[in-house]
């Protein structure tokens, strides 16, 4: 098939489209999908995408996606020239099966509080800040689900979800011996079961004195059960730590989807690696896209002006106070997702946005030593939408 300028509109509504033959191919850019999709994909035959529009950005105008067998239950728009291509088999795209949309946020905070020595920069004032913008999510947005990371003083907690207006709550402040609790918090739209908390095993430098680890839980919204997990793991340069640390966790994810083979999944969280690294490519796809069967959504989305966007940022003015030493530009934030591991559940993503809250219209600007911004943390979040559809 050939699309020529014509924007070809594909949806829930129409038919589906069946490709069943192959072309030969020219020289040309030429991406690869397949249901299975890879965690960090480059559109190779051994690093495929799962979703189709992404694979036909990243091969661009007048290139060549190749699809393997398999239904994709994409609504996509394609307005430039693309041949497509079914690999082997029968390929379908679209679907007229009901759609359930589902958006969620990752934000790291930096909300320190009376809980931890250091430097407290407004931190009573940006709590407020957070749980103002949060309301707007929940209520206006209606953002299902928001994972918060370093909220180390419980009152923070408690403050947000009550200024927001979430109707449910898990906050992992189980201490497990540390000095610290996991500073990991859910907000959800939806009722949260089988909440669980875990520490790592591994950790080192000041991370010790924390326990830092995962809380996950599971919603349903329209008759689809996901699981969520919600993570922050080792800081700095302890690569090998992390590294243990990802494991412990796919190690999880895989015992959830086996228990739950008709769960989607989502992880979001500050993993600390650097996007597009040596351990982004290796430890991280090794551990989250090979034992824990995750997808970077970003990847698997690649429409977004937001592509490879830091979220640790060198021109962040709250970073640049307690991180003065560097300007460097990282990607250290993430969701990840995978389908029901029986098949029977697909999850696509459809929006990928590195989120810049700023310090709300007529607030005063926070004032953090010699530092004065309307930056309200040292990372900016990340925004998913996904669509969900039956696979019967």
């Amino acid at each position: 098939m050939n699309a020529h300028r014509s924007k070809k509109l594909l949806n829930a509504a129409c038919p589906a489209m069946l490709l069943i033959s192959t072309l030969p191919a020219a020289a040309q850019s030429v991406m690869y999908t397949n249901k299975s999709g890879w965690f960090d994909p480059d559109g190779t035959r051994s690093r495929r995408f799962s979703v189709i529009e992404a694979a036909a950005c990243a091969a661009g105008d007048g290139g060549i996606v190749r699809m393997n067998a398999g239904t994709y239950r994409e609504a996509m728009r394609i307005d430039w020239a693309l041949r497509m291509e079914a690999e082997n088999g029968r390929v379908t795209i679209g679907s007229t099966l009901p759609t359930t949309k589902l958006r969620v946020i990752s934000y790291n905070t930096h909300l320190w509080g009376d809980a931890l020595i250091g430097e407290n920069c407004a931190d009573d004032e940006r709590a407020g800040y957070f749980g103002t913008l949060a309301h707007h999510e929940n209520t206006v947005e209606q953002t299902d689900v928001l994972g918060m990371q370093e909220i180390w003083d419980d009152d923070y907690a408690y403050q947000i979800q009550g200024d927001s207006n979430y109707s449910y709550r898990f906050f992992g402040n189980t201490h497990d011996g540390a000095i610290q609790h996991s500073g990991l918090l859910l907000l959800s739209r939806h009722e949260l079961f089988n909440t669980a908390q875990t520490g790592y095993d591994d950790k080192e430098g000041w991370d010790w004195f924390a326990n830092k680890g995962f809380i996950q839980a599971t919603i349903n919204k329209d008759g689809y059960w996901i699981g969520v997990f919600n993570t922050h793991t080792q800081a700095d340069d302890y690569e090998d730590t992390r590294r243990k640390q990802l494991e412990q966790l796919a190690d999880a994810i895989r015992d959830y989807r086996n228990a739950n083979p008709t769960h989607p999944v989502l992880v979001m969280g500050d993993f600390n690696v650097i996007g597009e690294s040596s351990e982004y490519h290796g430890n991280m796809s090794d551990a989250m896209g090979g034992r824990g069967a995750q997808r970077d959504g970003m990847m698997n989305v690649y429409c977004t002006d937001d592509l490879y966007a830091c979220t640790s940022c060198g021109d962040n003015e709250f970073r640049q106070h307690f991180d003065s030493d560097t300007d460097e530009f990282w990607r250290l934030d993430y969701i990840l997702y995978s389908p029901s591991r029986d098949g029977r559940v697909d999850i696509v993503p459809t929006r990928y946005e590195v989120l810049k809250w700023q310090v709300p219209d007529g607030e005063p600007d926070v004032e953090c030593g010699d530092t004065v911004t309307r930056e309200i943390s040292d990372h900016y979040g990340v925004l998913m939408e996904f669509d969900l559809h039956s696979a019967l």
